[in-house]
């Protein structure tokens, strides 16, 4: 199969929402109608708005939990800025236009706005219950820190500057984001989320994956590997990877039809043919085996929330080494992930077990064997 490198998007997280606005990212950039464009960045717009709506879906959380964050960086440094030319202009007002005795202006080259923002950024965060004098003061220390001088005496001034601040800063505590976010239970993606998702795939994927010769062998694995790419069900993952491979492994026996045969010179001449494509496909779902093994053998519930992030580096290992080694016995497996986890970790590794074992087993019986 023919593919192209732009047709992979990158989500900030896992889960539907993140992965439908990494799409619709690529569809703006390839939308030449402006129109089109317009449309584009209000159906992302309306999407983002959902990362901070309670309650927030299981499969969503990292995502949600990433634009909060970001929302309430961007918001603190919106605030400090903001907040100091309010207090600047607020001490100016008070003195009419100097200060220390010159004329001044925000906009002036000569004017070290730190202080500023360290002065009205802490007047605008004071804590619940703070009185005014006591920010003031701690205000007043900022500034002079930043500044490189001792915090100035409070004055009138300054307190005209604090004002200011506390007066137009009317929303400080909008969209503020405390601690963990919790998935409400019984939540569930908004309906259309996936099936949009779906849509703008397999348009990308039509045009992108294309057979490696004629033939009805590599129009099926063509097809296929369009359906691995649209889909986020990791059951119907697994079943489409297994066929893909099967006829991976089909492409390097004899006989071959004669329609296939310009495919299966293909995939004889490759690197590795389609393994190489999808391995980091395969990686992801051999972690997840191997964690859901692992999990039922000790008798420890399985963190969906693990799964919809990011896996603990071993499983990942465990993957990656029957990628590289698929005929090495178990145990020699399970000692050489074990022995890259401490390497890369620094960690004591973790016990060998039968649950390893299981892990590894499990992979092994659902992935095919890759074929060289």
């Amino acid at each position: 199969m023919k593919r192209d490198q732009t047709l992979d998007p990158k989500p900030i997280a896992k889960g539907p929402s993140a992965a439908l606005e990494a799409e619709l990212g690529l569809e703006y950039w390839y939308m030449e109608d402006e129109a089109g464009k317009l449309a584009i960045a209000a159906e992302i717009a309306q999407l983002r708005r959902r990362a901070f709506q309670d309650p927030v879906p299981e499969e969503d959380v990292e995502w949600a939990r990433l634009h909060r964050e970001r929302d309430a960086w961007a918001l603190e440094a919106t605030r400090r800025q903001n907040a100091g030319e309010w207090a600047h202009q607020g001490y100016l007002a008070s003195t009419g236009g100097t200060f220390e005795g010159r004329v001044s202006s925000w906009r002036s080259s000569e004017l070290d706005h730190e202080p500023w923002y360290d002065f009205g950024g802490r007047v605008a965060g004071a804590p619940e219950g703070e009185s005014e004098e006591e920010t003031l003061g701690a205000a007043l220390a900022a500034f002079g820190s930043r500044a490189g001088q001792p915090a100035p005496e409070p004055s009138e001034h300054w307190r005209a500057a604090a004002r200011a601040v506390r007066e137009k800063w009317t929303d400080r505590k909008a969209r503020a984001w405390k601690g963990p976010l919790e998935p409400v239970k019984g939540s569930v993606v908004p309906p259309g989320t996936k099936e949009r998702l779906r849509e703008l795939r397999m348009k990308r994927a039509e045009l992108k994956i294309l057979p490696l010769a004629p033939g009805p062998a590599a129009a099926r694995e063509a097809e296929l590997a369009r359906e691995l790419y649209c889909t986020v069900d990791p059951a119907e993952r697994e079943a489409l990877l297994a066929e893909l491979l099967e006829l991976d492994r089909q492409a390097k026996q004899e006989p071959v039809p004669q329609e296939d045969a310009e495919w299966a010179r293909a995939h004889r001449e490759g690197e590795r043919g389609l393994l190489r494509r999808i391995r980091a496909v395969r990686k992801d779902i051999a972690a997840e085996l191997a964690y859901r093994a692992y999990c039922e053998t000790e008798g420890i519930p399985v963190d969906e929330r693990a799964l919809a992030t990011r896996l603990p580096g071993e499983f990942y290992w465990v993957g990656n080494r029957m990628i590289e080694k698929p005929e090495e016995a178990e145990q020699e497996t399970l000692a050489a992930v074990l022995a890259v986890y401490a390497a890369c970790t620094r960690k004591e590794p973790p016990r060998p077990s039968e649950a390893w074992l299981t892990a590894i087993r499990k992979v092994r019986e659902v992935l095919p064997k890759p074929k060289s």
